[in-house]
């Protein structure tokens, strides 16, 4: 479903209002949005249920670009790069560990790796102490404690 986007003054001016609005009453919106959810949780959870039943794969589809997108924020906001060779395409890298305690890490804060861990990183701001890997740099600083890219010829 694609919004339709008005041109004409009127409702360029009416639209500019509403942002205007919701800006300065969000609080106050966010509030009535919990209120209406409580009061209405098995209904609106229903129709989530039906929906999903009744179309599978858009729900799917919704889900995996929505997971695409959370990874592409994280890789974004440490820099889209390996830090070691300096490989940019996504397909090739994950989060690391600059301390290399990941597995100890992620029991911690109880999250699997993956989305879950994205998703942490996103609600903590993005904290420092991880950073961008390419796989195989990953995987090399973990089973053998050195990059072959670093290394000295």
């Amino acid at each position: 479903m694609s919004r339709r986007i008005y041109t004409d003054e009127k409702h360029v001016r009416k639209n500019e209002y509403a942002k205007a609005y919701y800006r300065t009453h969000r609080e106050k919106g966010l509030k009535y949005a919990h209120k209406y959810y409580d009061e209405n949780r098995e209904t609106i959870l229903e129709k989530q249920r039906k929906a999903w039943h009744d179309n599978p794969e858009v729900g799917r589809a919704q889900g995996a670009a929505w997971r695409a997108k959370l990874r592409q924020d994280v890789l974004t906001a440490y820099g889209n790069a390996c830090g070691c060779c300096g490989e940019t395409h996504a397909e090739f890298l994950a989060m690391d560990h600059v301390n290399g305690n990941g597995n100890r890490h992620r029991k911690s804060i109880k999250r699997e790796g993956g989305t879950k861990f994205y998703l942490w990183l996103r609600q903590n701001n993005y904290p420092i102490g991880y950073r961008i890997l390419c796989h195989n740099c990953n995987v090399s600083l973990g089973m053998y404690g050195y990059c072959p890219h670093k290394q000295e010829v």
